[in-house]
């Protein structure tokens, strides 16, 4: 979830006890992604718009630079690549295996790492060091708010309504601060949103091919950054072309977010 200064203010009435405790649970609990095993396949996975993972042979992981499963091992893959190969993996139960492989990226501040960290230990009865590791994911990234794809893997019976009910409440507490709010990624609960959202933020959707489900807020002079990363290679012209096209406001960045950033002409 990203926060910005706005001049607005907007007051809604306090939520119930139950709720709240609800929207504890979630900020508690980030969805992104990671791990790996070596005693059974690999997968990649696409952080924030799931879809069918690859499955590689034991011992390999799939590069999505190199288009292909490559041997697991410190170096050979991206953060990115042992997050997607690894949570996928860690839901099944790998956890072990899945911090031995985490434990290899490069970016120990990595949410996505920091997650599935705290997911695996968490499941292996360490339960203080997982919350931890849980809080400071969200201490650095503070926008997965679709928990509910896990399910009760969480430790919580959170639902797509949960989600809907924390977002709301955040831009109430937003609002009364005169700041504008956020929604980033998470399109599959947007339309229930959009209201109390003032913009949203994208990652990938040109590379990933669902720029076009962000139209629903610009059809409401919403304004959509939409950020692109180097490591995907993709075609900026043709980014930026469909970027005119839907109205989104384009960016080009390298993944660790450093101050390098290009934009269309």
């Amino acid at each position: 979830m990203w926060v910005t200064t706005n001049g607005s203010n907007t007051m809604t009435s306090a939520k119930s006890s139950q709720r709240n405790r609800r929207l504890s649970a979630i900020l508690a609990l980030p969805l992104v992604a990671l791990a790996v095993t070596w005693t059974s396949p690999s997968y990649a996975f696409d952080f924030w718009n799931w879809g069918k993972p690859k499955k590689c042979p034991s011992g390999t992981a799939w590069s999505k630079e190199e288009k292909k499963c490559v041997a697991i091992k410190k170096g050979s893959l991206s953060d990115e690549d042992l997050a997607r190969a690894g949570r996928a993996l860690a839901l099944e139960g790998h956890y072990r295996d899945a911090i031995k492989v985490l434990a290899m990226a490069s970016n120990d501040n990595d949410p996505a790492v920091l997650t599935y960290l705290g997911y695996s230990q968490r499941k292996l009865g360490n339960i203080d060091l997982g919350i931890s590791l849980y809080k400071k994911a969200l201490d650095i990234d503070p926008d997965n708010v679709d928990s509910f794809e896990i399910g009760m893997d969480t430790g919580f019976p959170l639902t797509k309504n949960d989600a809907i009910d924390y977002l709301k409440f955040l831009a109430v507490e937003a609002h009364k601060r005169g700041l504008a709010i956020g929604l980033k990624n998470a399109t599959e609960i947007a339309n229930k949103v959009l209201d109390q959202m003032d913009f949203a933020v994208t990652e990938d959707c040109f590379d990933q091919g669902w720029c076009p489900d962000s139209k629903n807020f610009t059809a409401k002079n919403k304004p959509v950054f939409a950020i692109e990363y180097t490591d995907n290679n993709i075609d900026f012209d043709a980014f930026c072309k469909q970027a005119k096209k839907y109205q989104l406001s384009p960016l080009l960045k390298e993944r660790n977010l450093k101050t390098w950033e290009k934009r269309c002409p």
